[in-house]
């Protein structure tokens, strides 16, 4: 059995003027930092096998006070960034464009890349739909993974869409799900043998969360 437990990133500063950034190096705002902190306090009770995390700076961010507060450390998926909001589902393509990616020199050395693989998706020109759906499966296969080696309790930071997405790929939709991630809010899947894959909560508030963390198919 594995729980999963998904959370999208503290409020950026995109988020806190409405200019969604989707792959840009976005900082987290004030109201940000205070999520995170919050954010912390509210999972330090818990216990997680692994803690995984995109390589954009909202998400490593959001998990710096939680990771300094329990003396633990993040992996990096580089496949994990944010994808644009697509109504209808493109076929994956067989690889993505990367770029190299560097962790902020003022950031805690709480993180490490995934088999020490330092990139992120490719900003510019901007990617396809059918690159960013290979990422997305890329990440499914290994989150599957992760459940077949054992893994009991695995904390995910990542992206309003992202997550979702990841979500739909889990529980094998055919079609999008549309539902809203505010800030700092979590969702938790739990697997077992019998069941599979099955929904716990979606979207439950982790932290006090502004007017402007409201969320549609925009949210990044």
């Amino acid at each position: 059995m594995m729980k999963l437990t998904l959370i999208r990133h503290a409020q950026s500063m995109g988020n806190s003027t409405g200019n969604y950034s989707h792959l840009q190096a976005d900082a987290l705002s004030a109201t940000g930092r205070e999520q995170a902190r919050d954010l912390a306090v509210h999972l330090e009770p818990e216990s997680f096998d692994k803690i995984i995390v995109s390589p954009l700076a909202r998400t490593l961010e959001t998990a710096v006070p939680y990771l300094e507060m329990t003396d633990q450390h993040a992996e990096i998926w580089p496949e994990t960034a944010e994808m644009r909001w697509q109504k209808t589902h493109e076929p994956r393509a067989g690889d993505w464009r990367r770029e190299i990616c560097s962790i902020d020199a003022d950031l805690p050395e709480r993180f490490t890349f995934f088999e020490n693989r330092k990139m992120k998706p490719a900003a510019t020109p901007p990617e396809s739909h059918e690159e960013q759906r290979c990422r997305l499966y890329i990440a499914k296969e290994r989150v599957l993974n992760l459940q077949r080696q054992g893994y009991a309790s695995v904390l995910f930071i990542s992206h309003g869409i992202f997550v979702r997405e990841l979500i739909c790929a889990l529980l094998d939709l055919p079609g999008a799900l549309s539902f809203p991630t505010e800030n700092c809010a979590s969702h938790q899947l739990l697997y077992d043998e019998k069941e599979g894959w099955r929904v716990i909560f979606l979207n439950r508030l982790l932290a006090p969360a502004s007017p402007v963390n409201q969320v549609g198919d925009k949210s990044e």
